[in-house]
């Protein structure tokens, strides 16, 4: 990884990413799990930073579904689920901070089949619940072991998945509350997020001394949601490389990769984790922002500054290159620098027509390219440069409706 060195954590961290003494714990170390993230627990294991600490961990179902027999809403006791190892202490946390954590790896643990995903009544979105009726009949309640090691996922005897594996809940202690370790939230927790992987950095924010780090409910593969309430559940070792950034003040969980850097908002409904991101702004970012459009512009402009942001807004096509370049120069003297680039423009191209095509290379990807060449001789002055350009599902997944928009969302991606 030797990317580390010019990551948050390489860069800011008190142990500058460099890895420190070695650290175990057991299953037996634990003896009690935990079902909520809290400041009352009493640490596990207190370390300094740059420990590595290998911990293993029981599944979301703390190993109770043995086999295909066993029917889950009989053994299983709500809240009582997904079992939490630590809290580990990290010395030096104080409020304000955030632990760095560099996920090394996370695998399989304990016989075979380690695997377990099933349908539960009333649980997870393909299934009526309490809040939420459904026209069709109930779904049969089922489990499926699965043998799971790191060639892959074998789900049957013609067809293996591969082996995605990731951390699904992982959170630092709330300052005084103690919340179910079903709940993702500000401090992290069952955010159940696949980039939460190996190779990956997540910065938690540390609310009370020590931090107390928490860890568990690790899955082998899933998409990008529990449709059915759960993964590929593995029982796991899972080695963590843990690190402490003085004063990095974030509010939310936030997850550095090689290629990437991500502000994970968890909220309900929909429309409260969205506004998550204008948490920048309310944090002190000053602000400047671009559309075609000057009244939208306007009003983006007057909705921040009612948080007390400083923000600087005005009408640019970004599709050309010449206003573009001369609005980022101008925006660059008025916040006295640039930190942060962020694209999120696109001409909507869903029209499979060489005019669609020509908007959205333009449009999607030719304006991430010059706005990031234009910010960047300030970019490489900043010691908090960061780039986000923002994709689309349509640049993952094969999207028949608009090729030149998922083409194009593609390549941001790629």
């Amino acid at each position: 990884m030797e990317w580390l060195k010019q990551s948050i954590m390489g860069r800011k961290g008190v142990a500058g990413g460099v890895v420190g003494v070695g650290h175990s714990l057991t299953i037996e170390d634990q003896k009690t799990f935990h079902h909520v993230y809290g400041p009352y627990a009493d640490p596990v294991l207190e370390v300094e930073p740059g420990a590595v600490v290998t911990v293993e961990t029981h599944d979301a179902f703390e190993g109770k579904i043995v086999s295909e027999a066993v029917k889950p809403s009989e053994i299983l006791q709500f809240p009582f689920l997904n079992p939490q190892s630590g809290p580990i202490h990290v010395r030096g946390a104080e409020k304000g901070d955030a632990l760095a954590v560099r996920i090394i790896s996370v695998t399989p643990r304990g016989p075979q089949p380690v695997g377990t995903t099933c349908l539960i009544p009333e649980f997870g979105g393909l299934v009526s619940t309490g809040q939420t009726a459904m026209l069709n009949a109930p779904l049969p309640e089922i489990v499926k072991k699965v043998v799971v090691d790191e060639a892959g996922v074998h789900w049957s005897d013609t067809l293996t998945l591969p082996y995605e594996p990731f951390i699904g809940t992982i959170g630092t202690a709330p300052e005084i509350e103690a919340i179910s370790s079903l709940q993702p939230d500000y401090y992290g927790g069952n955010m159940d997020l696949p980039d939460v992987a190996p190779g990956a950095i997540i910065y938690l924010p540390v609310n009370t001394a020590g931090g107390y780090l928490y860890v568990g409910d690790c899955h082998a593969i899933q998409g990008d949601g529990e449709l059915c309430g759960v993964a590929l559940e593995i029982p796991a070792t899972v080695e963590l490389h843990i690190d402490l950034i003085k004063g990095h003040g974030n509010a939310w969980p936030q997850l550095e990769t090689e290629d990437a850097m991500m502000f994970i908002g968890s909220a309900r409904p929909l429309e409260d984790a969205s506004r998550c991101a204008d948490l920048l702004a309310r944090e002190g970012a000053i602000v400047a922002v671009c559309a075609r459009n000057a009244s939208e512009v306007e009003t983006v402009v007057a909705d921040l500054q009612t948080h007390g942001t400083t923000c600087f807004g005005a009408a640019v096509d970004v599709s050309d290159k010449g206003p573009l370049e001369a609005w980022v120069v101008e925006s660059a003297g008025v916040l006295g620098g640039i930190d942060i680039v962020i694209a999120n423009v696109s001409a909507l191209a869903v029209a499979d027509d060489e005019a669609a095509w020509r908007a959205g290379f333009e449009t999607d990807m030719m304006h991430s390219v010059r706005l990031v060449n234009a910010a960047m001789p300030w970019l490489e002055k900043s010691d908090h440069a960061a780039i986000t350009l923002i994709s689309s599902v349509s640049g993952r997944e094969i999207d028949f409706t608009g090729p030149a928009y998922g083409a194009f969302k593609g390549a941001l991606v790629h």
